[in-house]
């Protein structure tokens, strides 16, 4: 009887222990650059798993590495000046990509005392002062 539940046991945690195995060897490893469209590369673009909060950031020559769980994962790249991209990993295990530019227009905005506001929204009087009318005084105090 001793027996027979030390088998039990034994049978158990090596099943866990198979189970465990595979688990991991599930795992992908993806390996890239992410470079602009002069082929510089861009360090410290995000490569986020699409719908999580799983991600890296590139390093100074714009290389990263991350593990994802399947192939179907899908894999969003993402830097500031620039348009997200995404990517299915399917069968590929280096994936490099090419951000391109993305330009947006944003209205003029005028620095107040006690914050930022566009232009078009202020109620009182906006004056310039322009370096050469600031460089013509002269320093009386430190």
């Amino acid at each position: 009887m001793y027996i027979k539940n030390v088998f039990k046991k034994v049978i158990f945690v090596l099943a866990a222990a198979f189970f465990c195995a595979f688990q991991l060897s599930a795992q992908i490893n993806i390996t890239g650059t992410v470079v602009d469209n002069t082929g510089s590369p861009v360090p410290g673009a995000n490569v986020i798993v699409q719908g999580t909060a799983t991600g890296v950031v590139t390093d100074g020559d714009g290389k990263y590495v991350i593990t994802v769980a399947d192939a179907n994962t899908v894999l969003v790249f993402s830097f500031i000046g620039y348009a997200s991209q995404e990517m299915v990993v399917g069968a590929q295990r280096n994936i490099s990509v090419t951000m391109v530019e993305e330009t947006q227009l944003i209205d003029e905005v005028v620095v107040v005392g006690y914050g930022v506001q566009k232009k078009v929204n202020m109620a009182g009087a906006v004056g310039t002062i322009k370096s050469d009318v600031l460089e013509a005084h002269a320093v009386t105090n430190v």
